[in-house]
C-alpha cells in the first residue's frame, strides 16, 4: 500500500499562517471527505496492510503467522489472486496439501493466464495420481497470453504436459507436446535472450527432446514418426549418434526392415555399451534372418573384446543354455564368481543347476556350506569376509527359488546323517549352514524342514555360543506353528537343563504359553510364577503380565485382579502404565465387567489418543457388544490407517511391511457385520483370511461364517465354520471351549 505525507515545507508555512489568525480555544473543523471510502474500500486497504504484514512474517520465517495473516486478507478480498498465491506455497509447507490444491483452483479461476501456478498445481496433482486433472490444467496453461513472451517458460509447460501425456499412455497427444517444445528450443537466439541456458544447453536439450519424440512416436505405432526424429536428434547432437542409432535399429525391427536394423545394431555396439539391450537386439534380428547359428559365436567374440562387462558375459551364459550347452554357461558364471560376488550371477547358475535336480541342488548345498565355512574360519584359518558376502548372496538367492528350496532342504535333510558317519566327515553340513536353511525353510513354510535342521542343532550344539538363542527360538516357533505344545515343553525342559547362553526367561514363558495352549492351567501359572522368580527389574513386568493372562484364563479372576491392582501402583507412568491398563481390561472382559473394561482403554486413549491397539481392541469389543457401533467403526479405521503410518515411515524393516494387521481388518469386518454392510464386511473378512495371521486364526473364520449365513451363502458358511473349528482343534485352545461349543451349534442348525 502506497502512503502519502504533507512537504515539510507546506507543513510550517501552514502554521505560521494560522499562529496569529487562530484564537486559542477554537478547534478546526472535522474533515469530512465529499465521498467516503465504502465497506468494500475499507476491507480492501486492510486486506493490502495484512498481506503486507503476512509478507514480512513469511520473510522471518513465521509460517504460521504469516498463514493467519494472509487468510484473514484472503476473507476481506476473497478476489485477489495474490493473496492465494501467497498461501499455496505455505500451505504445502505446512502439511495442509487439500488446502493448497483448493486454493491453485482457485487462483487459477481468478487468473487463467498464470501459467506458474498451473505447473505448480500440475505437479501436485501427479504426486497424488491425478493425472487426468494434471493434464487438464496444463492444456489451460498452454493457452496463456503471458507465456508469448516467455519462450523459456512456454517450454516448460509443454515438457511437463507432455511427461504426464506419456505417462498415462497418450503417446500420440505426448508427441505433438514435445515437438512444440521442440520447437521453442530450436529457436536458439529466443532462448539465448530469455533465458540462462548457454547455446551447447539449447542444442543438447534440443537433440533429446527429439530422442524423445522418436521414443514415444514408436510406443504411438507411428515408424516413420520416430524414424524422422531420431534422425533430427542425430543432426543436432553428433555425439550421440552411435546411442541414437539402438533407438533407429529398433525402428527398423519394427517395420521388419532387419537388414537396417543390423546394420544401425553394428554402429552402437562398436561403442561396447556396458548393457545388453543392443546385444539382445542383434541375436534376436539374427535369428529373424536365418542367422540364429551366428548368436553365440558373435557373442564369444564381443565378450572377448570387452572381457570386464559382467551383463554381457550373463547373457552369453544364458544364450548357451538356451543352446543347450549347460557346461559352458557353467563355466561362464563360475569364471565370473571367481572375480565377484553377485546375486545375479548366482541366480543364473542355481537356475542352471536347478534343471539338474537332486544333484544340482547337492551342488548348491556344497557351495553353500563351503562359503560359510570358509567365512567363518576356524582354529587354523581365520575367516574370510569374501566367503561370508558369497554366503549372503547365496542366501538371498535361494530364499526367492521357490522351485529349487524344496529340493536344497531335501539335500540337507539326507546329510544329516552324516553326523553319525565318522568317515564321512566331508558330508557333514556345518552347524550355521543348517541354522540358516532351518531359519529360511521356517520363513517359506517348509515347517518339517524346519524342524529337522533345528533339532539337529540342538542334538549337537558344536556351533559357536551366540547361536544357541536363535536355534531354541527358532525351533520352538516352528513347532508352536505346528501346533505342537507338548514338544515345546519337551524342548524348553531340554533348554532348562543344556542350555549355555540361552536366557531361562525364554523357556520359562514359552512353556507357560504351550500349557496354556493345552489347558493345563495350573502348570502355566507355575511356569510363569517361576519366571516372575527369576527375571530381572526390566523383564519383570512382561512376566507378571503374562502371570495375569494365565490366571484370567484358568478362571482366576479375583487373584487375576489383585495382581493388576498392585501393578498399578508399581507401574505408574508412560508405557508401562499403558500395559498394566492394557492388562487389567483383558482382566474385566474375562470377569464380564464391560464397562470397567471400556475405561481402562479409554484411559489409554486419554495417555495417547493414537495408542494403535487401544483404538482395534476398543472398536472390536464395542462391535462385539453390538454398541456405539458408528464410533467403534471409526476407532477400528483410525487403528488400520495408524498401523499403515508406522509401517512405512522410520527405520523399521520388515518383510510385511505391505499388509495391513489381519487382527484389524477381522474387527473392521466384525464392526460392518453389525451395522448390516454384510457386502463390504465380506470382503474384509475375506481379505482378513487371506493373511499372515488371520489365515490360521479361528476366530476370523468364525466371523466370515457368520457373514456368509447372514448373506444365505450356507455352504460357504458351514464351511468357513468347519475351518474355525479344525483349527480350534490344532490350536487345543481348552479355554475358548465356549466359542468352540457355539460354532459346532451352528454348524449343525445349519445342516439340518
Amino acid at each position: 500500500m502506497i502512503t502519502y505525507s504533507t512537504p515539510r515545507l507546506a507543513v510550517g508555512a501552514f502554521l505560521v499562517l494560522i499562529a496569529g489568525a487562530a484564537v486559542a480555544d477554537d478547534k478546526p473543523a472535522v474533515h469530512k471527505p465529499k465521498n467516503p471510502p465504502t465497506r468494500q474500500e475499507l476491507d480492501r486497504r486492510e486486506a493490502q496492510r495484512l498481506y503486507a504484514l503476512g509478507c514480512l512474517q513469511e520473510r522471518k520465517n513465521l509460517l504460521i503467522e504469516a498463514v493467519r495473516s494472509f487468510e484473514a486478507a484472503r476473507r476481506l478480498d476473497p478476489a485477489s489472486p495474490s493473496v492465494l498465491r501467497a498461501l499455496v506455497p505455505l500451505y504445502f509447507a505446512l502439511d495442509r496439501h487439500d488446502d493448497a490444491l483448493a486454493a491453485c483452483k482457485r487462483v487459477l479461476k481468478l487468473d487463467p493466464d498464470d501459467f506458474q501456478t498451473a505447473g505448480l498445481y500440475a505437479r501436485q496433482l501427479r504426486l497424488h495420481g491425478l493425472n487426468a486433472e494434471a493434464i487438464k490444467v496444463l492444456s489451460e496453461a498452454t493457452k496463456s497470453t503471458k507465456l508469448k513472451d516467455r519462450p523459456d517458460m512456454a517450454a516448460q509447460v509443454w515438457f511437463d504436459l507432455g511427461q504426464v501425456q506419456e505417462q498415462t499412455g497418450e503417446y500420440k497427444a505426448a508427441a505433438a507436446s514435445f515437438q512444440k517444445l521442440a520447437g521453442f528450443l530450436d529457436n536458439t537466439e529466443s532462448m539465448l535472450e530469455n533465458s540462462r541456458m548457454t547455446r551447447e544447453d539449447i542444442t543438447a536439450q534440443a537433440a533429446e527432446t527429439y530422442e524423445r519424440i522418436g521414443r514415444v512416436s514408436l510406443k504411438a505405432n507411428d515408424p516413420d514418426a520416430a524414424t524422422k526424429a531420431f534422425e533430427t536428434a542425430q543432426k543436432r547432437d553428433p555425439t550421440r549418434a552411435a546411442r541414437l542409432a539402438l533407438n533407429l535399429a529398433q525402428v527398423y525391427q519394427s517395420q521388419n526392415k532387419l537388414r537396417e536394423a543390423l546394420a544401425q545394431i553394428e554402429t552402437y555396439l562398436r561403442t561396447q555399451p556396458q548393457g545388453t539391450e543392443g546385444y539382445e537386439l542383434k541375436a534376436d534380428v539374427q535369428r529373424r534372418l536365418g542367422r540364429g547359428t551366428d548368436v553365440v559365436p558373435d557373442l564369444e567374440k564381443a565378450s572377448g573384446r570387452d572381457p570386464h562387462n559382467v551383463a554381457l558375459k550373463l547373457l552369453l551364459a544364458r544364450e548357451y543354455v538356451k543352446g543347450k550347452q549347460p557346461r559352458a554357461a557353467e563355466k561362464v558364471y563360475l569364471g565370473l564368481l571367481d572375480r565377484q560376488v553377485a546375486g545375479e550371477i548366482y541366480k543364473g547358475l542355481f537356475e542352471l543347476y536347478r534343471e539338474d535336480g537332486q544333484s544340482g541342488a547337492e551342488k548348491v548345498l556344497n557351495m553353500l556350506d563351503k562359503a560359510v565355512k570358509r567365512g567363518l574360519g576356524d582354529d587354523k584359518n581365520p575367516g574370510r569376509p569374501s566367503e561370508a558376502a558369497s554366503a549372503r548372496a547365496m542366501l538371498a538367492v535361494l530364499k526367492e527359488d521357490r522351485e529349487l528350496f524344496p529340493l536344497l532342504m531335501a539335500a540337507a535333510v539326507r546329510r544329516l546323517s552324516a553326523d553319525d558317519e565318522e568317515d564321512r566327515s566331508d558330508r557333514r553340513l556345518h552347524y550355521v549352514t543348517r541354522s540358516f536353511l532351518a531359519t529360511l525353510a521356517a520363513r517359506n513354510k517348509q515347517l518339517d524342514y524346519a524342524e529337522k535342521l533345528f533339532r539337529s542343532c540342538l542334538d549337537k550344539i558344536n556351533g559357536p555360543r551366540d547361536m544357541e538363542p536363535d536355534v531354541y527360538n527358532g525351533l520352538i516357533r516352528v513347532l508352536q506353528l505346528r501346533y505342537k505344545h507338548e514338544a515345546v515343553i519337551e524342548v524348553c525342559n531340554h533348554g532348562l537343563k543344556k542350555a549355555q547362553v540361552t536366557s531361562r526367561l525364554l523357556f520359562q514363558t514359552k512353556m507357560g504359553t504351550a500349557y496354556l495352549n493345552l489347558g493345563k492351567y495350573d502348570e502355566a501359572i507355575t511356569a510363569f510364577e517361576d519366571a516372575v522368580q527369576g527375571a530381572n527389574k526390566d523383564q519383570q513386568l512382561l512376566c507378571k503380565r503374562l502371570l495375569v493372562d494365565a490366571l484370567s484364563a484358568a478362571g482366576k479372576h479375583e487373584r487375576a485382579l489383585t495382581e493388576c491392582q498392585a501393578l498399578l501402583k508399581e507401574y505408574n507412568q508412560g508405557s508401562n502404565l499403558r500395559e498394566v491398563r492394557s492388562a487389567l481390561s483383558m482382566v474385566y472382559q474375562a470377569m464380564g465387567k464391560h464397562d470397567e473394561a471400556d475405561k481402562q482403554l479409554r484411559l489409554i486413549l486419554e495417555m495417547d489418543p493414537d495408542d494403535v491397539t487401544a483404538n482395534n481392541d476398543l472398536g472390536y469389543v464395542w462391535a462385539d457388544r453390538n454398541k456405539n457401533l458408528d464410533e467403534a467403526e471409526k476407532m477400528v479405521r483410525k487403528a488400520i490407517e495408524l498401523d499403515r503410518r508406522q509401517r512405512v515411515s522410520g527405520v523399521m524393516v520388515s518383510a510385511d511391511s505391505d499388509e495391513d494387521h489381519a487382527a484389524y481388518v477381522d474387527s473392521l469386518g466384525w464392526v460392518l457385520f453389525r451395522k448390516g454392510k454384510l457386502e463390504e464386511a465380506k470382503a474384509e473378512l475375506e481379505k482378513a483370511t487371506k493373511m499372515p495371521g488371520g489365515d490360521d486364526d479361528p476366530t476370523v473364520w468364525d466371523h466370515l461364517g457368520d457373514v456368509y449365513h447372514r448373506l444365505k451363502q450356507k455352504d460357504k458358511a458351514v464351511a468357513a465354520w468347519k475351518k474355525a473349528t479344525s483349527l480350534y482343534d490344532q490350536h487345543t485352545r481348552r479355554m475358548q471351549a465356549d466359542r468352540y461349543k457355539e460354532i459346532k451349534d451352528k454348524i449343525e442348525s445349519a445342516t439340518k
